[in-house]
């Protein structure tokens, strides 16, 4: 879906609404009412469903939409510029920062990266690592 919703192919772009209808409906009927004057209600009556999945693919690739902001996995929906003030607030902490310290960057509503996770286990972390390096064996130099 990172690549819109159509990715070429109706029928596929037609599903992959459904499930985004189906996952997040807020969101959805939210963008449709504030930017389109549609109610999302009509997505297949006096709005095509082709017509739905070229407007859900350009509200994915807006970031300041509700739809992209819960699709990506996002706290709240935020605006082109808005992303560059906050990231040239951290340049410019960073670059007033003392040597040696860290600044706390500005709040964003953004995934963290280290805590990203592929499924679940019980398994202990050395456990897991093992597991890894058993399945992903280094080259021979």
């Amino acid at each position: 879906m990172d690549e819109g919703l159509d990715s070429g192919c109706r029928r596929g772009g037609s599903l992959k609404l459904r499930e985004l209808i189906e996952e997040h409906p807020s969101e959805l009927a939210y963008d449709f009412r504030s930017r389109f004057g549609l109610s999302s209600a009509e997505i297949g009556h006096t709005v095509t469903l082709r017509e739905a999945v070229m407007l859900t693919s350009v509200l994915l690739r807006d970031p300041s939409s509700w739809t992209q902001a819960v699709f990506s996995g996002w706290d709240y929906p935020v605006s082109r510029e808005w992303i560059v003030a906050t990231h040239s607030y951290d340049l410019q902490a960073m670059v007033n920062s003392g040597k040696g310290k860290k600044p706390k960057p500005y709040p964003n509503p953004f995934p963290k990266k280290d805590v990203t996770r592929i499924g679940k286990t019980t398994l202990p972390p050395e456990e897991v690592r093992r597991l890894l390096a058993k399945m992903n064996p280094k080259e021979p130099s």
